[in-house]
């Protein structure tokens, strides 16, 4: 009688071991310890139990083990009903906030689209660049839907003015500074023109700081732009230039120059020294080739190694290009850029010009009654941008 007591202690044990497993592990793992329990269980009656007795306890732990296999059953099976309701209102809920976003990202892309085309009508065109200076190129690949770089171009008399901007900033800030920018540079190109670039750089900074100065109370804002300016004056056939962190490069007879603009910005200063905006004069041929760039081409990642382009490979990009015509140099910037990005994330607005100063007699200024019919194919719009 005491083996048969043993043996009912033995089998609450089992079924107190069972229950929380069915509650937390589910089925699989409670039938699993049930059957190794009530082997031992089994061999444990058989030796110590009657006949009659094996057939009661074996019937018995029988009954036990359906119920109990049962109750772990249902349990398991509201749990998982629970989790299944839990997880139906999470997608739900995942699935609204997502539509949501779809919707406010069609919108935001929608008014950036907009924001593109306003740019588009203000900053001069490859189009304009290539009425002024037929032998030129304009490569221009913003990161974003707008951007903080531009190309101004614009005929004063004899002279032609070409600009390479970089704004502070991409994105929506930078393309805010940018029409800011280009209307600065064409109110003083427009009204105060010298052929001193250096002396437009001036002026230009100034009202840029003016615009952007702090005021009482406030922090300074450090908005402005790096600028490589070029009056090209077809008569003496000099170009004169004068940057800040843009430089002008030339090529010549398989020879490339850097001159390089001021180790300063225009609107506010990066640091403490302040370089002077200088005046070169570069007396050119027919022959000469001429490239200048934001950094969003040196700037970016990307090759083999994940590495930054740096300005040895221009450099050597534009000895490689600098013979062909221009079409094709533009071809080869973009095919270059393309390879050179892939798989990497463009880290900024990217904008390269190269131009060769051959210029036919039919240009004129756009200020001539002339220029119309000189440039048929061009329209006024186009022509003022």
């Amino acid at each position: 009688m005491s083996e048969y007591i043993i043996l009912l202690k033995y089998l609450a044990d089992f079924l107190c071991s069972i229950v929380p497993i069915s509650a937390n592990n589910g089925v699989l793992m409670l039938f699993d310890n049930m059957t190794k329990q009530f082997n031992e269980l089994f061999y444990i009656a058989s030796i110590t139990l009657d006949l009659n007795d094996k057939f009661v306890f074996v019937t018995s732990s029988i009954v036990i083990i359906l119920v109990v296999g049962l109750v772990g059953h249902l349990v398991y099976h509201y749990k998982f009903s629970v989790v299944t309701r839990k997880g139906r209102v999470l997608y739900e809920e995942l699935k609204s906030e997502n539509e949501e976003l779809i919707i406010k990202n069609r919108d935001l892309t929608s008014s950036l689209r907009y924001a593109e085309s306003i740019q588009g009508a203000l900053f001069s065109s490859e189009q304009k660049l290539k009425a002024l200076i037929p032998e030129s190129f304009l490569f221009f690949k913003p990161r974003d839907i707008v951007s903080g770089d531009f190309l101004y171009v614009q005929s004063k008399g004899r002279d032609t003015v070409l600009a390479v901007v970089d704004c502070t900033g991409h994105g929506v800030p930078g393309s805010i500074v940018s029409i800011i920018a280009h209307e600065v540079i064409s109110k003083v190109i427009e009204q105060y023109f010298v052929s001193d670039p250096s002396v437009l750089l001036n002026m230009i900074h100034k009202e840029m700081s003016n615009l952007f100065s702090a005021k009482k109370g406030s922090s300074p804002m450090k908005e402005g732009m790096d600028i490589g300016l070029c009056i090209i004056d077809k008569d003496k056939k000099q170009i004169k230039f004068s940057g800040a962190y843009i430089s002008l490069y030339k090529i010549e007879d398989g020879l490339i120059e850097e001159i390089k603009g001021a180790r300063r910005s225009v609107g506010y200063e990066k640091g403490a020294f302040r370089s002077k905006f200088e005046q070169h004069i570069i007396n050119y041929k027919d022959s000469y080739t001429f490239y200048m760039s934001t950094d969003g081409y040196v700037d970016q990642f990307g090759g083999p190694h994940g590495k930054k382009f740096k300005y040895r490979r221009f450099r050597h990009l534009l000895m490689k290009l600098y013979r062909l015509p221009v079409d094709i140099q533009k071809e080869e910037f973009v095919r270059t850029f393309d390879e050179w990005i892939c798989g990497y994330d463009q880290v900024d607005d990217v904008l390269s010009v190269g131009f060769k100063p051959v210029f036919s007699k039919e240009i004129v200024s756009d200020d001539s009654p002339d220029n119309i019919s000189a440039n048929e194919d061009i329209s006024d719009k186009e022509l003022n941008r």
